[in-house]
Formats: structure tokens, sequence, C-alpha cells
């Protein structure tokens, strides 16, 4: 789902809604209500089939919530005043809300999407034309057992240096939106073909998010599977495979335009 259009789309829903319940003379908190629920059920709704991220409907929540409130703040100081001239200070309020909303998007957008290329000169005069990306989209704990996954990944290279397999991965250099086809080809020390494996590939956000696992199956002297990338930026791939108690892993990280 497109961040923008379900951000803007859902904060002109909330205040059409708003409006209309004004000219049908539905009072201002049972309006702010309707205004916000609606918008936010659909998008919780859709995201339970395209999960966005925690941070991305964190941001929603808000946006929406906010902007509800806000607007039954007016309505009541206008009921209030018996004027159609409001104060100073909720006109202050709301232009803070909206540019608050503004940076908030900005900044989510910056940390999924990376710096666009017409824009990325001014701010990293260096860095050419290309997409800069953060590679962190969301939220991720870092806790006092930060640093025990280095040890286990350690552990693991030494098994495969032991173990003597040399895996190929092939249709992975050029990664698509969409679906993309890839192939893994295993021999051993004795540079022969590895038949009879359970292949396996994770692919995932790196700030979090729903996880894809597809299991390959073997054609002739490779294993094939389809990887599936819903939208750009930086994405995790982990590969396991595994024969009996012989088990080979890898994980890397790859750029989708």
């Amino acid at each position: 789902m497109n961040i923008f259009l379900t951000l803007f789309g859902g904060l002109f829903t909330v205040i059409l809604l708003f409006v209309a319940g004004a000219r049908l003379g539905i009072p201002p908190v049972l309006r702010g209500i309707v205004a916000a629920g609606f918008p936010l059920i659909a998008y919780a709704v859709a995201s339970v089939r395209y999960w966005p991220g925690l941070d991305v409907l964190s941001l929603h929540i808000a946006t929406f919530a906010v902007a509800a409130f806000v607007m039954v703040v007016m309505a009541k100081q206008q009921a209030k005043s018996g004027t159609k001239k409001m104060h100073w200070a909720p006109k202050a309020f709301v232009v803070y809300v909206f540019i608050l909303v503004l940076l908030n998007a900005g900044f989510l957008y910056v940390s999924t999407q990376g710096i666009p290329s017409g824009w990325v000169h001014y701010f990293l005069p260096d860095a050419g034309d290309k997409t800069i990306r953060t590679g962190f989209s969301g939220v991720v704990e870092h806790g006092q057992d930060a640093a025990s996954p280095v040890a286990s990944e350690l552990s693991e290279s030494n098994r495969e240096q032991a173990l003597g397999w040399q895996a190929q991965v092939l249709g992975l250099a050029a990664p698509r939106r969409g679906a993309n086809t890839v192939y893994i080809k295993v021999m051993d020390s004795d540079s022969l073909w590895v038949h009879g494996l359970d292949a396996v590939m994770t692919v995932s956000r790196p700030g979090g998010g729903a996880a894809s696992t597809v299991a390959f199956k073997e054609q002739g002297n490779a294993y094939e599977g389809t990887l599936d990338f819903d939208g750009p930026g930086r994405w995790i791939v982990d590969m396991r495979i595994s024969k009996g108690q012989a088990v080979l892993h890898r994980s890397w990280t790859i750029q989708v335009p």
C-alpha cells in the first residue's frame, strides 16, 4: 500500500465525514468518533492482508485520531463563542498538528522508501544520481542480547566450512518488485551436485513485518522457487539448506528498486 495515498486519503475522508455529519446535525463528539472510526477500520482491515509495519500503522492511527480531535475542539469552540470567528489559539494548534503530520509522514517515507534521487543531491552532494536508503524501516528491539546473533553466525560459519557444501544462488542479482524465480545449486567438497536437500528461503523487511517463507523444489541439478517482493527498498533474505543433520545457512540483504 502507498503510504501517502492511505495517509492523506484517510485524512481527507476524516474531514469529509466530519463536515457531512455537521450538515446532518450530529453532535461534535459523535461526529469525531464516526469520522475517525471509519478510516481506521478500513485501514485495519487492509493491514491484515498487506501488513505495513508497526510504525506505519501507528502513524495512521495517530493522524486520524488527532485530526478528528482537532475538529471536535474547533466545532465546540465555535458553538461556544456563537460566532464564525475563531480564537487564534485553536488556529495555531491546527497548524501545529498539520506540520507535525507532514514531518512524520516525510520521516516515515525516508525510512521505508529512501530519499528520492531527485532530492538526494541537496543533502548528500557525493551520493550521485541514486536513491539513498537507511536500511532501517521501523521498530527494532536493541536489548542486552543484541550481540548474541554475532556469536551464533560465527558458530554456523565454522560448521559450514567443515560441511564442505558450496551454494550458488541465481536470480537475485537484479531483483525486481513482484515475483522473482530463484535457483539454488549446491555442490559438495568433491564438486559433485548434492541431491535430496530441503531448501527454504525466507524474505522479510529489516524493520520487521510479516515474513514470507518459500520451500524450493528440486529440478535437475538445481532447486527452484519463487520469491515475491511487494515493495522497493532493502530486504533480508534468509536461506536454509539441510539434509539430515547437515545444515547450510546463509543470510544477506538485497536492494529492490
